[in-house]
């Protein structure tokens, strides 16, 4: 090798062209929605269909007792007990189970006023249930009264009938305030308030 000769030096290999992946990424899972508001207003529906039927069968069977002292005369007392009050008392149930119908089908689509006013609601048919239980009870001594002067009846103890009266007050209190209270108690929880305020709100 001579002076002026340099070694060459080796060539560098040419950089690759490195292909981008062909499979895409994971893509980001959007959170799932809570299913309370479906389990609630379904039952928040079907307990608001029961309430509308037995109310009307109620309201009917009222009308029908009502003639029952003209078609059966050996059935003194049956008439008692259907006053005003009793019927009114039945109109009001029947107007809060349709209300609670179109309550439930908003919790099922997440409409923002349905929380707010299911909890009114359920103040107000705690409230008239009360009412209603009050009514009932004076129209059962009226009817257990009646009952007691009839032949045959008289042998029965005023416990009897009394403790008939107190079982009937304590289940219809537990059965109108089963749902009221929960709904109360369910919607006063922080973070089903939270997901609340996320439903869709009312146009600005």
């Amino acid at each position: 090798m001579s002076a002026d000769e340099t070694p060459q030096q080796p060539m560098s290999p040419a950089p690759r062209f490195v292909a981008p992946p062909m499979q895409p990424g994971i893509p980001m899972m959007a959170a799932p929605q809570s299913k309370w508001p479906t389990v609630i207003g379904i039952i928040a529906i079907i307990w608001a269909v029961i309430g509308l039927l037995g109310g009307v069968c109620g309201l009917g069977g009222i009308f029908m007792a009502r003639t029952m002292p003209t078609n059966f005369p050996g059935a003194p007392g049956m008439s008692m007990g259907m006053s005003p009050l009793m019927l009114t008392g039945a109109a009001i149930g029947i107007i809060l189970r349709a209300v609670l119908l179109t309550l439930g089908i908003g919790l099922l689509k997440r409409r923002f006023w349905a929380p707010k006013w299911i909890r009114t609601w359920a103040v107000v048919e705690m409230l008239s249930s009360v009412l209603i239980v009050i009514v009932t009870h004076f129209a059962q001594q009226q009817q257990f009264a009646a009952m007691a002067r009839q032949p045959g009846m008289q042998q029965m103890p005023p416990e009897f009938f009394q403790g008939i009266a107190v079982f009937s007050i304590g289940c219809g209190l537990l059965l109108a305030w089963a749902l009221p209270a929960f709904v109360l108690i369910w919607f006063s929880r922080d973070k089903i308030k939270e997901e609340v305020a996320t439903w869709e709100s009312p146009p600005v």
